[in-house]
């Protein structure tokens, strides 16, 4: 009801109104609803306080409307302590099932562990990908001593041509901006500066006002991150990259004209987030594809 008589304020309608606003889809600024092109959407006002909006007639499969139990009574609420009840047991016992399940599976796999220990062995090398485990984790500590070896202050300022050589590169060009320990950081930027890449963070203003991260992988050597301005969050609007335009004309400048590139926008399913694309060192598919002469764009939701 507070929210109700904010939004009442806030948009100048009154209170006393019992019209209820008809339910229609939102039209994007292209002209489609969700995706598709109908043939006649009627306008109306989309944004109804919650006691004059009526559920949609249409929803989509993969959010179906919430259930409409009415006003709260004795009866209303005791059922809704039971159904409150069992699905707390029930849900209880579901984990409990996988929890052993998970348990018992794992018997005979520990058992066997053991025994290999035993026999002094490494119980680890029965995995698929052992060797390269093995291979990248020796090429990590190679990395690691060079990047430390090169930048002691004793011979940071003797590095010539023949010891950046030693320096873990993939390609030409791509000397590593970062380095030494690898340890778990929760930032895209830290992992490209440590393929010779880096990236620059741009916050995007969506349709219904969220503001979600893009992030930008570039090759510091051929772009120049953009201003701050550019990369701050704006209304939406379409991206025109001509050189004049005062904001996203950057996009354009910022490669030459020699050197344009497809760009390549990589988002990540429900539940991750578009780091997933930038943890395997090289092997990565965003940093595979930038040092393919892609222009390489991550989002998150």
């Amino acid at each position: 009801m507070k929210l109700n008589q904010l939004k009442d304020e806030l948009e100048d309608r009154d209170p006393e109104e019992n019209n209820t606003v008809e339910h229609t889809p939102r039209e994007a600024r292209d002209g489609t609803v969700h995706g598709a092109r109908p043939g006649d959407v009627s306008s109306s006002e989309p944004d109804a306080p919650l006691r004059k909006a009526v559920p949609s007639s249409r929803t989509n499969p993969l959010f179906p409307p919430l259930s409409i139990y009415g006003p709260p009574t004795l009866l209303r609420n005791l059922q809704c302590y039971f159904l409150r009840a069992t699905s707390a047991v029930l849900s209880l016992c579901f984990l409990l099932v996988i929890v052993l399940g998970a348990a018992f599976t794992s018997i005979p796999l520990m058992t066997e562990h053991i025994w290999i220990r035993m026999k002094l062995q490494n119980p680890d090398e029965r995995r698929p990908f052992y060797k390269e485990e093995e291979r990248r984790k020796k090429r990590r500590g190679e990395a690691e001593k060079a990047w430390k070896r090169h930048h002691q202050p004793e011979n940071a300022n003797k590095m010539n041509d023949d010891d950046e050589e030693d320096l873990p590169r993939d390609g030409p060009g791509y000397v590593p901006l970062e380095g030494g320990p690898d340890p778990l950081v929760c930032d895209i930027g830290y992992y490209a500066r440590r393929v010779g890449l880096d990236c620059e963070k741009y916050d995007v203003q969506t349709e219904d006002g969220f503001i979600i991260e893009l992030w930008h992988v570039y090759n510091p050597l051929e772009h120049q991150r953009a201003s701050s301005a550019a990369r701050s969050a704006q209304p939406p609007a379409i991206f025109h990259t001509k050189s004049s335009d005062a904001r996203f004309g950057e996009a354009e400048r910022s490669y030459a004209d020699d050197n344009k590139r497809y760009p390549v926008l990589l988002i990540p399913g429900l539940l991750q987030s578009a780091g997933a694309y930038c943890c395997n060192d090289d092997d990565s598919l965003a940093f595979y594809l930038a040092k393919s002469g892609y222009d390489v764009w991550l989002g998150n939701n």
